[in-house]
């Protein structure tokens, strides 16, 4: 929250009081030339301030107070549930339903303490982890990298002008003999790779030859090429990420086409894929670890350890797929549901 003001005629200073009841007031500024103050956010309730000027003799010349308030509860949950599931892990956004959930229960209650429940809301919301957390960065080796040509003005190899560009050095940049020229990186078949975004870094000398940079994809040893993504906007010596609209096919080969005279010239270039998410299916295993086994019956206790068990199995195995966690994770969750 920020509360600015206008500085009146002969104010030289102001003081900033702020106040939970509109009675008792605790001073925030003291005699400062400012006319800006930045509180604390008000989740619930209500905070009052007041602004007081203070003329070059010390006196008070005027003095003005405002009320602010936090949203009411029905709006902080209409938010919380407005947010986008995809745009978070699966675990996170999981907490975050089961917090809803509660705080609907205890609103049915007369006793129930609103600004506890909006405290809980923020606090749910604000655990939630980004789906972005589940990039990692592709491994690339030199022998998988080759430039269309040898170093400019003729020295190296196209394998090392080619892994300038993934040396981990935003020093050191591709830098082709062609107007039109390409890096090469092939992980293989085994290896293949779906992509994400890609995070690019370009000569510090010469940035605006990054735009233009053509990323593509081929899975018929370089025949045709499938373009994933051209890079633009960028203007200044630092990283920029470009996200792609949606996961692109594995690819055996990747390919950085330059047909407008940039010469390959990225210092660096990261490839990321979204690694699967398992977030939410270890939440649910720690989640029925710590229940309470004598408040429920053999047989629904027998269901759930089956689950749990096929859940650590299913994270204990390298090749799960995506499909096989979120299997996973909706037969235990039925299965803590199903507890009686």
């Amino acid at each position: 929250m920020t509360l600015r003001w206008n500085k009146p005629n002969q104010a030289v200073r102001f003081d900033v009081y702020s106040s939970d009841d509109g009675d008792e007031w605790e001073q925030m500024l003291d005699d400062e030339l400012t006319f800006s103050y930045d509180g604390e956010s008000l989740r619930s309730g209500a905070r009052h301030y007041r602004v007081v000027a203070i003329g070059a003799d010390g006196a008070e010349l005027d003095a003005a107070e405002v009320t602010t308030g936090g949203e009411p509860i029905a709006d902080v949950i209409a938010h919380a549930e407005s947010l986008p599931p995809e745009d978070y892990t699966k675990g996170s956004h999981y907490q975050l339903t089961k917090v809803l959930d509660e705080v609907k229960a205890q609103l049915d209650k007369p006793e129930h303490d609103e600004a506890a429940l909006i405290d809980a809301i923020y606090d749910a919301v604000d655990a939630l982890v980004s789906v972005d957390t589940l990039l990692q960065e592709v491994e690339l080796e030199p022998s998988m990298v080759e430039a269309s040509t040898i170093i400019w003005p003729g020295e190296g190899t196209k394998q090392e002008n080619g892994w300038r560009a993934f040396d981990d050095d935003t020093g050191t940049f591709p830098d082709t003999l062609e107007s039109v020229s390409w890096i090469d990186i092939e992980p293989g078949a085994e290896r293949a790779v779906a992509i994400d975004a890609v995070r690019v870094y370009p000569r510090e000398s010469h940035i605006s030859r990054a735009n233009g940079a053509i990323f593509q994809g081929s899975n018929d040893d370089g025949e045709t090429w499938d373009d994933l993504l051209t890079v633009n906007g960028v203007g200044e010596a630092r990283w920029y990420q470009f996200d792609l609209e949606e996961r692109t096919d594995a690819y055996e080969r990747l390919r950085i086409f330059d047909g407008h005279n940039g010469r390959c010239n990225l210092a660096e270039v990261e490839f990321l894929t979204q690694v699967d998410d398992t977030t939410m299916l270890t939440a649910l295993v720690d989640e029925a670890a710590a229940i309470d086994r004598s408040q429920y019956t053999e047989d629904s206790l027998a269901v759930l350890d089956a689950a749990v068990e096929h859940g650590e199995s299913v994270l204990a195995d390298s090749a799960a797929t995506q499909d096989e966690i979120d299997a996973a994770s909706e037969d235990l969750l039925a299965a803590i549901d199903q507890l009686r």
